[in-house]
């Protein structure tokens, strides 16, 4: 989870931190997103 929100702070230039848990109406990124690089990652 940490490798996903370090990643999304160096590489994207935003956070994640909070989808993680939940999705914002109008957050450029889902929690299914989240999980997506997460899984990405954990391959």
């Amino acid at each position: 989870m940490d490798r996903v929100t370090t990643t999304a702070t160096v590489w994207l230039g935003t956070t994640m931190g909070c989808c993680e848990c939940h999705s914002h109406k109008y957050d450029p990124f889902t929690q299914r997103e989240f999980y997506q690089l997460f899984a990405f990652f954990n391959n």
